[in-house]
């Protein structure tokens, strides 16, 4: 028999075997076989007849408790309107969080869809030699870069060199649109996209063709093609430069990588203008 000073009273064990046994959606037989006992000493249990302590050891094991014991101490028992609050905080807590995710959801597609308003369709061009990638980056002052379908990591790996070397490249007119932005005469030097191409000597030029034919020989090795796309922005839209009669354009270039049975002749773009970075570089604005 339990011990009432030192364990549940036989109400509160009936209950909480009860308790217990609904939880586990167990019938009394379904319990029975669980713990090796008889149906009938599970009802006498439940019904408060008492139980010896190997009885309570075997139905402490069949619930999952690792402490065989835990029937042999006292203990606090939840009332039924108190597992009823409890279930019913986290129905609600559930409830409001499908909502929100259905709100944010709902927000992001919204702004995808205004998103796709920005985009532009470009034709893109597969690059065949070092020579033509340099001179559509000398008639661009941006770049971006996307990759397309799977990959061959080697391929991917060159990518990622041809990425840095454009880059690279790149660094020198950031650095002069910078200088003159400060100064106020950047918007002379975005009128002539050549500006880029004299920042380099004739011979840094034939070296930096041979580098990016090296590039796009290693990626070609690999089954795949860079291609290469120009879009065209005029900056008074958006408010970029000084206020002058007429529309000031530049190009913007878009390389992709994407296997040789799968190259997109088209693609859809944001004009990088419109990120915060570019618009900071332009117009100095943090």
């Amino acid at each position: 028999m339990i011990d009432e000073e030192k364990g549940p009273t036989l109400a509160k064990l009936a209950q909480l075997i009860r308790g217990l046994r609904e939880r586990h959606e167990w019938s009394q037989s379904a319990l029975a076989a669980s713990a090796g006992l008889s149906e009938r000493t599970i009802q006498r249990v439940e019904n408060a007849e008492g139980s010896n302590r190997q009885t309570r050891r075997s139905l402490a094991k069949a619930f999952g408790f690792e402490d065989g014991d835990i029937f042999e101490r006292p203990m606090q028992i939840p009332s039924v309107a108190a597992f009823s609050n409890i279930e019913r905080t986290i129905s609600d807590f559930l409830q409001k969080r499908s909502e929100r995710e259905a709100e944010i959801r709902a927000t992001l597609d919204a702004f995808m869809v205004e998103l796709e308003k920005f985009k532009e369709l470009i034709q893109i061009t597969p690059i065949r030699n070092g020579r033509t990638l340099r001179t559509m980056l000398e008639q661009s002052f941006f770049l971006s870069v996307e990759e397309f379908g799977d990959h061959i990591p080697d391929a991917r790996e060159a990518f990622a060199k041809l990425e840095n070397y454009l880059d690279n490249y790149h660094e020198i007119a950031h650095a002069k649109i910078e200088s003159l932005r400060t100064c106020g005469k950047l918007d002379d030097y975005l009128k002539d996209p050549r500006n880029v191409a004299h920042e380099y000597s004739a011979t840094e030029r034939i070296r930096i063709d041979a580098d990016l034919d090296a590039l796009l020989a290693e990626i070609s090795q690999q089954h795949c093609v860079v291609g290469a796309g120009l879009i065209e922005i005029d900056l008074q839209k958006f408010e970029f430069t000084a206020s002058q009669p007429g529309s000031l354009h530049i190009k913007e270039v878009h390389i992709v990588l994407a296997p040789e049975a799968a190259f997109p002749a088209k693609i859809r773009v944001l004009p990088i203008t419109t990120e915060p970075d570019v618009r900071s570089l332009l117009t100095g604005e943090r």
